[in-house]
């Protein structure tokens, strides 16, 4: 989650709400308590926000 937070400037709170409404990859389970994101899957968030935010 660090590393989410720390590349989307977003706050761990908003990552979660984002998941809950689809609108953030969704984590993939790792074990008990732990969890992962697919880098490309984050990263193509990331290129849709730019898109959204280009005039």
């Amino acid at each position: 989650m660090q590393d989410i937070v720390r590349e989307t400037s977003l706050h761990r709170a908003t990552i979660y709400r984002l998941i809950a409404k689809g609108e953030f990859p969704r984590p993939i389970p790792l074990g008990r308590q732990r969890v992962a994101w697919a880098e490309r899957d984050v990263e193509q968030w990331k290129l849709r926000q730019l898109d959204h935010a280009a005039p």
